[in-house]
């Protein structure tokens, strides 16, 4: 088993990495909002009286008319990052000791996303957000047993519980 863990490909590494680090960043986020929540209004309050007396940038634009939203909406924004980052973490972890569930979890988390990222990407459209459109559209389509790695995970598992697939399609 210990020279099967080794066989993993770099690009699953890489992937498991960013999923881990991602959702890291997604709970950490939920953490200190609902810690310093309140105190975010007071830095925003002060962020919009300096950025009357400038000129605007996009990165100003974008935390306009985010910051309100994530105010307004300060209970729901944390159930979500904590709700995310979470399962991410222990989908990553799944995806480490090549669990099938947490394929399945992954694609499931990496598709809830899609078609938000795809409106925001038509209501404001950049290469950044089509380009991180593309990536999570690409690590679904990696998951989705297109990989080889992916592939042999699933055999392994249906060789390991042959009692819980019914069908060798699946």
């Amino acid at each position: 088993m210990a020279k099967e863990e080794l066989n993993r490909p770099p690009s699953y590494i890489l992937l498991i990495v960013y999923k881990f680090f991602a959702g890291f960043i997604e709970l950490t986020t939920g953490i200190l909002f609902g810690i310093f929540g309140q105190q975010f209004r007071t830095i925003y309050q002060s962020f919009q009286l300096a950025h009357l007396r400038e000129d605007s940038s996009l990165y100003v634009r974008t935390i306009e008319h985010a910051i309100p939203f994530l105010l307004d909406h300060r209970s729901f924004v944390i159930a979500y990052f904590l709700t995310l980052g979470l399962g991410t973490i222990i989908g990553a972890v799944g995806l480490w000791y090549e669990k099938v569930w947490a394929i399945h979890m992954m694609i499931v988390l990496s598709a809830i996303l899609v078609p938000f990222e795809f409106i925001d990407f038509v209501r404001r459209p950049t290469i950044f957000l089509f380009a991180y459109m593309l990536f999570n559209i690409s690590i679904i389509v990696y998951l989705a047993r297109f990989n080889p790695h992916v592939s042999r995970v699933l055999r392994k598992h249906k060789k390991i519980h042959p009692h819980d697939s019914q069908t060798d399609n699946i």
